[in-house]
Parts: structure tokens; sequence; C-alpha cells
């Protein structure tokens, strides 16, 4: 004979209405913002792919190498003070984007629910090392591939511009 024993929960959400002027003043004494938004940092992320060179070695091609990149990010900031109608706010978040994910912390700066944010952007990236010169097929050319790959931290400046959509 098979019992099953279970607990059953629930969970009840309740409507209010709140007057619009306390819902304002809520954000205005907000000191947590979330913020997603559009950055541009300048570490530098190389993608790499396996591939098998003409000699029968599995080695790795370069295949995107930007010098900075542009892409979404998410921010999370605390306000720090209160200048006039700016606020001043302590950033961390991510970037994030195809070839790896960046680490940013800085300043915000908000205006209404605008952050323009300034600071710095970290990642592991992929280096690649041991350079092997490969002939390719039947084009007379040559591309450099590597036998092996290194990760190293990086840092660089990133600048954003977010949006504020959660007060706490």
């Amino acid at each position: 004979m098979n019992r099953w024993l279970g607990v059953v929960v629930t969970l009840s959400l309740t409507a209010a209405v709140a007057p619009r002027a306390a819902v304002a003043q809520s954000a205005e004494d907000s000191r947590v913002s979330v913020h997603p938004g559009i950055m541009f940092a300048s570490v530098d992320q190389s993608t790499f792919e396996p591939v098998t060179s003409l000699a029968g070695q599995d080695v790795f091609l370069r295949v995107d190498a930007p010098d900075a990149r542009v892409g979404p990010t998410a921010l999370v900031s605390y306000r720090l003070i209160r200048i006039g109608q700016a606020r001043l706010h302590g950033t961390v978040g991510a970037g994030f984007a195809s070839s790896g994910h960046l680490a940013l912390i800085g300043l915000s700066v908000e205006r209404g629910r605008v952050f323009f944010t300034l600071g710095a952007a970290t990642a592991l990236v992929q280096r690649g090392a041991v350079p092997v010169e490969d002939e390719v097929f039947g084009a007379g050319e040559s591309r450099t591939l590597y036998a092996d790959l290194s990760r190293e931290r990086e840092w660089g400046l990133f600048v954003g511009v977010t949006f504020g959509i959660v007060p706490w």
C-alpha cells in the first residue's frame, strides 16, 4: 500500500489602491534601484573556436577580436547622496554579450528615472598562446592558429545609460 503525505501551500495576493502621491513618495525615498540599459566597455573579448589544422593538430582559431563592445547591461544601485534633483549612486552589475560576461562597478548619476554610469569593467578574457602558421588549402595564404588558450583578467572603462524600473 502506497501512501502519499503532502503539504499544500497557497499564496494570496490582495490588490490595494494607493494614492498616486504615496507611490511617488515611496519611489523618491527608495535607496536601491534596478536599471537595465546599454553600455560601452573597453575590455577586449576575443572569441576562439577549435579547428583541425591541415597537419592534423587540434588548434584554436580566433574568430572575433573586438577592441571594445557595446551591449546590454543590468545594474543595481544604492543611493549615496541627493544633490537637488539629481542623485548619486554606487553601482554594481553585469554586461552581457555572446563572448562572455563582464562585471561592472562604478558611480551613477540619476535624473528622473535615467541613470548615467561611469566605472570599471572586468572580465576573464581568452588569449591565444603558442601561435602556429597554417597554410590555407588551395588559396596560397596562411592563417594564424593557436596551440593553446590562456585566460587573463582584464580591466577597462565602461559607460552606460540605463533606465530605472524597480525602486525598493
